[in-house]
């Protein structure tokens, strides 16, 4: 048995998901797109330039393209990142 389960190579992913028998991390979490993103988020394209040119939205530009990650655009969501100035809130409170 190996020293960290969650490696071996023999796991099968359909019983384990992304995560093995320790919690270990098996797939590192990928970069999303502009359209992902906003598809992700409920939000037009356009919005999602908007906050990235506020210095809103959590984004990583490669090349000429925009980048995310979702742990890190849900964070600024909880955080209360679609909150304007005034106290409102582009989305709907649950």
């Amino acid at each position: 048995m190996p020293l960290l389960p969650a490696l071996d190579l023999r796991l099968d992913w359909h019983t384990y998901g992304l995560f093995g028998r320790m919690g270990y991390e098996l797939m590192e979490e990928r970069w999303l797109s502009v359209d992902e993103i906003s598809v992700h988020l409920g939000v037009s394209r356009d919005t999602v330039y908007r906050w990235i040119e506020q210095n809103e939205l959590p984004a990583h530009k490669v090349g000429r393209l925009w980048k995310f990650k979702v742990s890190e655009v849900d964070a600024w969501v909880k955080l209360g990142g679609t909150t304007h100035r005034g106290g409102k809130s582009n989305m709907v409170r649950q």
